[in-house]
């Protein structure tokens, strides 16, 4: 997905044609969330107009497919020793408002969503 940087200052996005300034979104020319997962998977931050939080954006973490030890927080919540090495898989997170990260799960209002935009 290739983003156009226009004279005007706008920057559009050459898969759905979305469109923002300095950062901020321009509510032109968004995109449903189908296209949203698909700059996810290709390793791209979204976020949404309709979202009340300013700066907010989701993406994908990788995971950890070779493993890495457990810290001391989740050796507690989990019961498994500090130090194991334990596999993550693939999710989804969200830089939040607040300024710190947490696990996402889009809810149905996201998903049935078309003010999509894919942030740089």
């Amino acid at each position: 997905m290739e983003t156009e940087r226009r004279p005007d200052g706008d920057n559009v996005c050459g898969s759905c044609g979305n469109r923002w300034k300095n950062g901020e979104p321009l509510p032109v020319a968004t995109c449903g969330f189908a296209v949203a997962l698909t700059a996810i998977k290709d390793g791209r931050k979204v976020a949404r107009i309709g979202w009340n939080g300013k700066g907010m954006y989701a993406f994908l973490q990788k995971g950890y497919p070779d493993g890495i030890p457990l810290n001391k927080n989740t050796s507690e919540a989990t019961g498994i020793p500090e130090g194991t090495v334990c596999r993550f898989r693939p999710y989804l997170m969200l830089f939040t408002a607040q300024g710190d990260f947490a696990h996402w799960v889009p809810s149905g209002s996201d998903i049935l969503a078309d003010d999509w935009f894919i942030v740089q």
